[in-house]
């Protein structure tokens, strides 16, 4: 398979942080949301899994009800930035609609942080990783911008 195909049969999508109390501070909050629900609808008809974190959601609040996380998905709280946590790894380990996934598509927030950190943890394992970027935004446009200039 080349790089840059999707195959909704090796695909897993990963939901950053798309929390209620970043709604205020976090650029393009509405498109963020309109784009991620788009891509959420995706994984339902395609029947891709879908992973789902929260920040530290006693102090954050929960994934916004917006987003119907409800279809294929799991949802893991984390307070570390990269989404690749144990839980997520344990999952990709012993679950058979993961374990043969090699591609990754990633949206939420933020940018520069949380989802960053994903990226990178992601490629030097060897996934092959597409960022939704008009579903993937920070608090200001340079750390949302430089972002995505980063090569890994």
């Amino acid at each position: 398979m080349s790089k840059g195909f999707l195959d909704a049969d090796r695909v897993v999508i990963f939901c950053c942080d798309l929390q209620e109390k970043f709604r205020s501070s976090v650029r393009y909050f509405p498109a963020i949301l309109e784009n991620a629900n788009r891509v959420l609808k995706a994984a339902a008809l395609l029947d891709i899994p879908v992973v789902v974190t929260e920040q530290y959601p006693q102090g954050l609040g929960k994934t916004c009800t917006e987003l119907d996380i409800s279809e294929s998905s799991v949802t893991f709280e984390k307070t570390q930035f990269s989404m690749w946590l144990d839980n997520v790894r344990s999952l990709f380990a012993r679950s058979v609609d993961h374990c043969n996934r090699n591609t990754i598509v990633i949206f939420g927030i933020e940018a520069h942080v949380c989802v960053q950190q994903t990226v990178v943890d992601l490629l030097r394992i060897g996934y092959d990783v597409h960022v939704v970027v008009d579903a993937t935004s920070s608090r200001t446009d340079t750390d949302r911008i430089l972002a995505f200039q980063v090569k890994c």
